[in-house]
């Protein structure tokens, strides 16, 4: 009988060995495949190895189906793939586990899974999981934001010549975030950090050298980190914009200056600027216009740097020092609305809650509509803080073209679909608004639109059809639009007739309610003192002082009172803000609120 045990293991230690065998021999054909560009053969070997159990076959599975070579690009296989072996503890896997929770690709996004799987891999040295805990610690990402924790996590990985660690360090010490400030140190890890050629710590050294933080301010060696920078990647917009003003400071040669301004603001890459690097950028480019001396443009900048971030004046920006030097004793000093600071922060956040903004003031064929763009942002700002909306949840389209306006609807009718009738929406739009002659009938104006023709623009009857037929608690709409031909200031739109038009209000169906900032033949006015339209300035300055903590009753009341008194007395012409609901919601909007 033992004998025919002993048999019986030998032919299972035997057949493993061989599988193995296959399995060994299976992944270095693939890898030799994968080597050569054949990635269709590449990804049949690898996955016959995975199969077998090879944890570093089912990794590279996992990466072909995440990139989809040899294979169609699927997440969702990529996550099951890499699960396989990231129980069996492939450090590989599991950091890759931790990106795909982390951005919420193949998966629904979940930091703190992300931070686990990270945790296993950086366990076991790691370098990239380390680097991406410390990613998560700095930025608050599944765990409370502690720049202490990320430095030590950056320092494990930089300590294996992680440039990308190296790099942050270097951003940690310039900033002064969970260490004492220091350029110096600054200056040694971005150092470090650049030898891979990464153009990132190539722009910052630039960046010390031109400001003299940590060095001696030299602007020839800033412009030759500068030019490295770009030749790392040309689509830089960050270096292109300081060596413009290398060439105002040192060379007095602004023509040029302004040339190099202009090459970053083409850059691609300048879309995914966030407001912080976007308004150092525009403030780039107002400083050179400064030392122009062309205190004209430099204004319109400022302007526009205000309208990014409405405390730039309070940075401490170069340009934003200059100029409020200039104009210290001077009425024409750009400054921000009373509503565009102070805004309140809620604890509450409301997760089944999802707004939909749009800004439109730069047209191809119509005049600009003043604030418009401005209107959006404060406006957003408010939804994300004051009435807790998650950023990811709030969609944020700037001059939207027709099609822009339609994927934004039918985002919103999705997002209500997925919550089930429990959620809630709000959709904002400032801009034009146009009538059709021939049924007095609304239309908003995309950027790309014509006045004269209804059929450029999107249907605000189709609209309210659209939102109402979804099933939601309820779907605010606010206009800061007339729909009469006339424009936000003074004087008509191309329309064909040269005259105010009365139109005839859509009516809401479903839970709809539609706040309007003027109504039939009115014009919805700017308010120039406060740099606002009349009506969003007034919405906003409730939603102000109250903390978002109003009623929907409460809110057209003001409104209406406001709005009317401040347009009589500033334009001595009538605008009156209309609500118009739907039949199910008569008896109960007064009541309701958007928080």
């Amino acid at each position: 009988m033992r004998l025919i045990v002993l048999f019986i293991l030998l032919n299972v230690f035997a057949c493993v060995a061989a599988q193995t065998s296959e399995s060994d021999d299976n992944y270095e054909t693939a890898a030799t495949y994968y080597e050569q560009g054949d990635y269709k053969n590449a990804f049949r070997y690898f996955l016959s190895a995975a199969k077998a159990g090879n944890a570093n076959a089912q990794n590279d599975v996992g990466n072909m189906y995440k990139d989809g070579e040899g294979v169609a690009q699927s997440y969702t296989n990529a996550f099951q793939w890499y699960l396989k072996a990231a129980n069996q503890g492939h450090f590989y896997a599991q950091n890759n586990l931790g990106d795909l929770y982390l951005n919420g690709n193949g998966v629904k996004r979940d930091y703190l899974k992300a931070l686990d799987w990270y945790t296993k891999a950086a366990a076991q040295g790691y370098d990239e999981a380390q680097f991406n805990l410390g990613t998560l610690y700095n930025y608050g990402y599944g765990v409370k934001q502690d720049y202490l924790k990320a430095y030590e996590w950056y320092l494990k990985a930089s300590e294996q010549g992680n440039t990308d660690a190296q790099y942050c360090i270097g951003v940690l010490y310039d900033n002064g975030d969970g260490v004492q400030q220091d350029y110096m140190k600054a200056y040694e890890w971005y150092l470090k950090a650049e030898k891979d050629g990464d153009w990132m710590p190539q722009y910052s050294l630039g960046r010390l050298f031109l400001k003299g933080m940590g060095v001696k301010e030299d602007l020839n060696k800033a412009e030759s980190w500068f030019k490295k920078s770009i030749s790392s990647n040309a689509d830089n917009p960050y270096s292109y914009s300081r060596l413009g003003l290398i060439y105002a400071l040192r060379d007095k040669n602004y023509k040029k200056a302004l040339e190099y301004s202009d090459i970053a603001f083409s850059c691609e890459e300048i879309k995914q600027a966030d407001k912080g690097q976007l308004v150092k950028i525009y403030g780039t480019r107002g400083h050179i216009f400064y030392l122009k001396g062309d205190i004209a443009n430099a204004n319109k900048i400022l302007a526009k740097c205000l309208e990014i971030d409405p405390n730039y004046l309070e940075s401490d920006d170069d340009f934003s020092k200059v100029m409020t030097k200039t104009h210290k004793n001077e009425r024409n000093i750009v400054s921000s609305s009373d509503i565009d600071s102070n805004i309140f922060t809620s604890s509450v956040i409301n997760k089944n809650t999802f707004v939909i903004i749009i800004g439109n003031e730069k047209y191809k064929n119509e005049v600009e509509v003043p604030y418009a763009s401005r209107d959006a942002k404060i406006f957003s700002a408010y939804v994300e803080k004051t009435l807790g909306v998650p950023h990811d949840q709030i969609k944020f389209v700037e001059n939207a073209t027709y099609n822009d306006i339609r994927i934004a609807t039918n985002w919103i009718v999705q997002a209500m679909q997925v919550c089930r009738g429990k959620g809630k929406a709000i959709i904002y739009y400032a801009g034009h608004g146009i009538p059709n002659e021939s049924d007095q009938s609304a239309y908003l104006l995309p950027v790309d639109g014509i006045g004269n023709d209804p059929a450029s623009g999107f249907s605000l009857k189709d609209l309210y059809e659209k939102l109402g037929s979804v099933e939601a608690q309820s779907i605010t709409v606010f206009l800061d639009a007339c729909f009469s031909g006339s424009k936000r200031e003074e004087g008509m739109l191309t329309s064909a007739r040269g005259v105010a038009i009365k139109v005839k209000p859509a009516a809401p169906t479903g839970n709809l309610i539609v706040f309007s900032a003027a109504q039939g033949d009115e014009t919805a006015y700017p308010y120039k003192d406060k740099q606002h339209g009349l009506f969003t300035y007034f919405l906003l300055k409730k939603l102000q002082e109250t903390k978002g903590d109003v009623s929907l009753g409460d809110l057209s009341d003001y409104l209406t009172e406001e709005v009317g008194r401040q347009s009589f007395i500033k334009n001595n012409k009538m605008q009156t803000p209309t609500v118009n609901v739907s039949s199910s919601l008569q008896n109960s909007w007064r009541n309701m609120k958007l928080k």
